[in-house]
């Protein structure tokens, strides 16, 4: 269950994209479709991932952060293959 919920983009499909924070205060990314149930996007061992915004095509862009500071940003070409921006 999200304690806090923040829809950053929404494409023109009706894909809408953003992030939550979980009861434990972890920030997840999300994708949801018009029908279905949202799914979560996040980098494995990090403390924190939203999806900035997404595409007519599905494309989405994110930052995800580790515990020590370190974080990264994305763009998404298709589910499961991303090419790094940057990182910090």
């Amino acid at each position: 269950m999200a304690t806090q919920t923040l829809v950053t983009g929404v494409n023109n499909h009706a894909t809408s994209v953003g992030a939550y924070v979980d009861q434990q205060g972890i920030v997840h990314g999300f994708q949801k479709r018009l029908v279905g149930d949202a799914v979560t996007v996040d980098v494995p061992g990090t403390t924190f991932n939203q999806l900035l915004g997404i595409n007519s095509l599905g494309h989405w862009a994110d930052i995800a952060q580790w515990a020590t500071g370190r974080s990264r940003w994305r763009f998404c070409f298709a589910p499961g293959a991303h090419v790094r921006m940057a990182d910090g």
